[in-house]
């Protein structure tokens, strides 16, 4: 067996079979050359972001499995712990180690910058901050049921928050949600 914990940290490492190329050896080649050897099991974990995006799911297309690890049902916590803030809180397990409100708002919301914010703006080398996402995903969170598009968005945008922001960034934003499966 072998673990892997946030593979998206490794690094890209010059290919030294390649004389005079700019090749690289990723860990996307590492996994694939690991899989050839039998009796072997590999666990790989990583950013949302990373590993869940569209390219790197075609690259290893048919050659492994996908294990979702979700948070807990509400039945599983109310079942177990008796705790009835799923509605506000969801199922986050560290959650129940929390004393007050503030502490579990603090916790989900770091988590969410970190899992995904932060992963999409090193990804996709954002140069804006990560407040314009935010801000983003609060307007499309908000219209759930209601048309609307990158335009409108713009002018939105513009008109609430006076940032101006072209509609062909917001688009590419919007891919970059779809990339990582928040949207």
């Amino acid at each position: 067996y072998i673990f892997i914990d946030e593979i998206q940290f490794s690094k890209s490492v010059k290919n030294p079979y390649i004389p005079n190329s700019d090749e690289k050896i990723t860990f996307v080649d590492t996994l694939l050359g690991l899989m050839k050897n039998e009796n072997l099991d590999i666990y790989v974990t990583g950013s949302n972001s990373k590993m869940l995006s569209k390219d790197i799911l075609t690259q290893f297309r048919d050659r492994g499995d996908e294990i979702h690890v979700y948070p807990l049902s509400f039945a599983e916590l109310y079942n177990t712990y008796k705790d009835k803030n799923y509605v506000v809180f969801g199922g986050m397990p560290y959650i129940l180690s929390l004393e007050n409100f503030e502490e579990k708002s603090t916790y989900l919301k770091n988590l969410f910058e970190e899992t995904y914010i932060k992963d999409i703006i090193e990804r996709n080398k954002i140069q804006n901050s990560s407040d314009i996402l935010d801000i983003l995903l609060n307007f499309i969170s908000s219209a759930i049921g209601s048309l609307t598009n990158p335009l409108k968005l713009s002018n939105r945008f513009l008109s609430e928050n006076k940032i101006n922001i072209s509609h062909n960034t917001i688009s590419k934003y919007l891919s970059y949600f779809e990339e990582s499966y928040i949207l």
